[in-house]
């Protein structure tokens, strides 16, 4: 059964990773300004509690990310954590067509889209600040498509 979402993060890193335990941790147990992060030393990737499940969702195609990638040396981390971003951006928001869909139906309103798109707002942005020139284009067109600016 195909998940009508696209792709499906429990189940990519269940059968992939299967020897990994999610474990969902409060806040304070994780570090600062983090919804996820991935312990090596234990085999588990940790889940802020009380996310809704596009939070979950996406925080848990970002560490399955990191788990793809292997660990690094911290002077790297502000790239890793900007490439697996992009990558779960990607696979949660696969083409700028559903994109477009959704910014369209939402009025352009990123919650609404976001909420549409089952993913958190980051990985929304995300997917939008990385579009492709191609992409870039194509979404401009529709967008213009359906919003007009109003007469002054």
């Amino acid at each position: 059964m195909r998940d009508n979402r696209g792709h499906h993060p429990w189940r990519f890193l269940g059968q992939h990773f299967a020897e990994w335990t999610v474990v969902y941790k409060p806040r304070a147990e994780l570090p600062v300004g983090r919804l996820g992060c991935t312990r090596w030393d234990l085999g588990e990737v940790w889940v802020a509690e009380g996310q809704n499940i596009a939070d979950r969702r996406s925080t848990i195609c970002h560490e399955t990310g990191h788990l793809i990638r292997g660990p690094f040396p911290s002077w790297r981390e502000t790239y890793e954590e900007a490439l697996v971003d992009r990558q779960a951006a990607r696979l949660l928001i696969p083409t700028a067509h559903k994109l477009g869909q959704a910014l369209m139906w939402n009025g352009a309103d990123y919650q609404l889209t976001a909420e549409e798109l089952w993913v958190d707002e980051t990985i929304l942005n995300v997917r939008l600040s990385t579009l492709a020139p191609r992409e870039q284009a194509w979404l401009r067109e529709q967008l213009a498509s359906v919003f007009v600016d109003a007469p002054a």
